[in-house]
């Protein structure tokens, strides 16, 4: 077979294969991803492979399809590197949010890129409009906005990122009195619901 080897962090020993057509449609269905990774400047940006994967022979194994993933250091799913000084600040402000994901709708423009969990009884929603988007996805973005405008929170491309709505003075206080309680263990949001690597 012709094609490609692909190392996965987590199996150093163990290459993965793929036919060179079928990775050629990987990288064309995929490119906006490579470019991110590949213009990364130290980030931390991480690209996630998922893959239906074949043992063609023992300890051969051959990658029949693919989907990869945009991902912060954290491993919270980005749509594009638009999102990363947002995420990066939710995660260095410590705040409590969840990152929406598309799944198989056509176009993410109509979901927060983030939407914020600690500012009291209703979430806000975040959202960040890229100057690489086109009319179409920018329309509704904007709409998206507007139609819950008194939560909603916008970042449009060429300004200074706006400052975050604060945590709620309530939660803030129920944390601190969790910590105060716990000794000096200090209690920490869990960014998106991740569990553990």
């Amino acid at each position: 077979m012709t094609g490609v080897r692909i190392w996965i962090r987590h199996m150093p020993d163990a290459p993965l294969l793929v036919d060179a057509r079928t990775w050629a449609r990987v990288q064309r269905g995929f490119a906006p991803l490579f470019e991110a990774l590949d213009s990364d400047g130290g980030r931390g940006l991480r690209l996630m492979l998922a893959a239906l994967i074949r043992a063609r022979r023992e300890h051969t194994y051959e990658i029949d399809l693919a989907s990869l993933m945009l991902t912060s250091e954290e491993w919270i799913p980005l749509e594009g590197v638009h999102e990363v000084p947002l995420v990066r600040a939710l995660v260095a402000q410590g705040r409590r949010f969840v990152k929406p994901l598309r799944y198989d709708a056509r176009s993410v423009a109509g979901f927060a890129n983030a939407i914020l969990l600690d500012v009291g009884a209703e979430p806000v929603d975040l959202h960040v409009v890229s100057s690489f988007m086109g009319e179409a996805e920018q329309g509704a973005k904007r709409r998206a906005f507007e139609s819950a405008r008194a939560r909603s929170w916008l970042w449009l491309p060429g300004e200074a990122m706006p400052v975050l709505p604060g945590p709620s003075t309530r939660l803030t206080a129920g944390a601190a009195a969790c910590s105060s309680h716990a000794g000096p263990t200090t209690v920490r949001p869990n960014p998106a619901g991740r569990g553990p690597d």
